[in-house]
């Protein structure tokens, strides 16, 4: 395989059938050791692109956009004829999608990150030695 791999009517098989199990794939294809020949497959840069083209051209119109899914939440909630708990669920995840519940919090960190592994150290060594003798596993 010197160079480009070749665009067999077997790999082009492989391309066509591969749903997420590359060794599933290979063996639908009849590799003869497709748990090997499988994922050495998905390295190879024309295949890999294949699979991408194919998956966008296939799938990705089958799954709503962020601005699909706020675009229905949207219209959920302010639909009156939605009973209220779905119209305020539809509110809630518009709200998550928008980051509309996070809390900013500023922290102040003196010191070095070094310095606090060591007296992190230093009390687990020390938790460890609590009554006495050294710490043990039983």
């Amino acid at each position: 395989m010197a160079g480009r791999p070749a665009k067999t009517p077997q790999r082009l098989k492989f391309v066509e059938v591969f749903e997420g199990n590359a060794a599933e794939a290979a063996r639908l294809c009849a590799f003869k050791h497709p748990t090997i020949v499988g994922p050495r497959l998905l390295k190879v840069p024309w295949i890999a692109e294949a699979i991408r083209a194919r998956e966008i051209k296939e799938v990705r119109p089958l799954i709503a956009s962020r601005q699909g899914r706020q675009k229905f939440w949207s219209e959920v909630m302010q639909d009156t004829k939605n009973k209220m708990p779905d119209r305020l669920k539809a509110s809630e995840l518009l709200g998550k999608s928008e980051a509309d519940f996070t809390e900013n919090l500023k922290v102040n960190v003196s010191g070095s990150l070094a310095d606090d592994i060591k007296r992190g150290r230093e009390q687990v060594a020390h938790a460890g030695n609590i009554g006495g003798g050294e710490a043990t596993k039983e």
